[in-house]
């Protein structure tokens, strides 16, 4: 029994460490006619981890123009859920990519889109939340630029186009239409940096002055100028004639005139001899195009606005068979 008792104590002792290690230690009685000793060993409930806080790396960037970015970490020690941005406060302003990322690290771009102060945040699971400052200010912005500064119209009708420029800057550029009212009209109302293209059509003799700016107010200007039609230069057709001698058959003339951009309308007696078309194009240059219907000749007449012509003879032939 001394034995017993005696081995009996050294088991006890040793797993007493195992007692004070967070588990627990269940025996049986244990004499010469029982069986070994049964050991049950109980883990203690598994402690839920406690959420650290989520730092940023920046706290804030800025911006001296727009289309600028700069990138920023969201940090959560520990923690491999998502991390969510939140947009909702930057809308014009800047953007923020991608919409989440997952932790303990998370790296997120911000890009600057027009002038303003703003707070992104980044929350996790567990709703915890932090804030980025954003601040883009004018600073260093580029001047904004129109090519060609200048446009020059002969008679209504005609079209140019001007490009407006602005490095960097990836904001609205607007163009204001009040200045040319019933001289020329501008079309879109709006583009998007860093450059956009504006289409000028001008529509009655006279001088007016379109202006373009961006969202810090910086302006360009392009001078129009709507000149009464000039007949210095000389309305002309590429051909004086073209004939065919199958029905079906088509051709084309160039009607031109240099510095003229307004409209050359043509008109014909070839009714029964041969189509024309299109019935008008814009000056310097028009392409019209001729199919022959029947046998005959007739003429194109093209004119400017100015009542300037241009002739085109037009001559149809057929070889006739006669049955015996």
């Amino acid at each position: 029994m001394n034995a017993m008792t005696k081995t009996y104590l050294g088991i006890r002792s040793a797993f007493a460490a195992l007692a004070f290690g967070a588990v627990a230690l269940t025996m049986a009685n244990c004499t010469s006619t029982n069986s070994p000793p049964i050991i049950i060993l109980t883990p203690l409930p598994a402690a839920t981890p406690t959420p650290s806080a989520i730092l940023v790396n920046p706290g804030s960037v800025a911006f001296t123009a727009t289309g600028q970015t700069q990138a920023f970490t969201a940090t959560e020690n520990f923690y491999t859920g998502t991390l969510t941005a939140s947009t909702a406060n930057c809308t014009g302003i800047a953007t923020i990519s991608p919409a989440s990322g997952t932790g303990p690290a998370a790296s997120f771009t911000v890009t600057s889109a027009g002038n303003g102060t703003c707070q992104f945040s980044v929350k996790d699971s567990f709703n915890q939340s932090t804030s980025v400052n954003v601040v883009v200010s004018p600073g260093a912005l580029q001047p904004l630029n129109v090519n060609p500064t200048g446009l020059t119209f002969s008679g209504g009708g005609g079209s140019l186009t001007f490009t407006a420029t602005e490095n960097g800057y990836s904001g609205t550029i607007t163009a204001s239409t009040t200045n040319c009212g019933g001289v020329a009209t501008i079309a879109p109302a709006s583009g998007v940096g860093p450059s956009a293209s504006f289409t000028v059509t001008a529509v009655a003799v006279g001088s007016c002055q379109f202006s373009v700016k961006d969202a810090t107010n910086q302006t360009a200007a392009v001078n129009v100028i709507v000149n009464p039609t000039s007949s210095t230069n000389p309305l002309t057709a590429n051909t004086g004639a073209v004939s065919f001698t199958v029905p079906g058959q088509a051709a084309s003339f160039t009607a031109s005139e240099t510095g003229y951009a307004g409209t050359l309308t043509q008109t014909n007696n070839c009714a029964g001899i041969a189509t024309v078309s299109p019935a008008s194009g814009t000056g310097p240059s028009a392409i019209f195009t001729v199919t022959a219907v029947a046998a005959g000749i007739c003429q194109v007449t093209v004119k400017d606005s100015s009542n300037q012509v241009t002739m085109v003879g037009v001559t149809v032939t057929t070889t006739s068979v006669t049955a015996n």
